[in-house]
Order: C-alpha cells, then structure tokens, then sequence
C-alpha cells in the first residue's frame, strides 16, 4: 500500500493496518504525536480505529525535548 507521508510517497509494510500499527512502525507509540489524516486532525484515542487506505495522505509530528 502507498500513502503520502509528510509531503513524500512510502510503501507500507503489508502488516501496518492502521495508525496505531504505523506509530508502532516508526517507534512513536509511547510519545506526543500530531496526526492529519487526510485534512482531519485525529485524537489519540481514534489510533486504533483509523484504517490506512490506499492513497492515504498524512502529516505525522512528534515532539522533542532539549534544551
């Protein structure tokens, strides 16, 4: 599957079925992420339930510390 990910096209790995197996996939399960699914803003508690589709675009921001 091919989506679009903060401006640039990625294959997904036939195992990543929805969001929550996409942070999985990038490590980011456990931090402060902001996730746009194609123009809507989505809660953390919808990462489970959101499906990847063919053609998905996202823009996918995690927070980092220092000082």
């Amino acid at each position: 599957m091919k989506i679009r990910l903060n401006g640039s096209t990625a294959e997904l790995d036939p195992h990543i079925k929805t969001m929550e197996d996409l942070l999985a996939f990038y490590q980011l399960i456990h931090k402060t992420v902001m996730i746009e699914h194609n123009e809507t803003i989505l809660d953390k508690e919808s990462y489970d339930s959101v499906i990847l589709k063919d053609g998905d675009v996202l823009e996918m921001v995690h927070f980092v510390g220092g000082g």
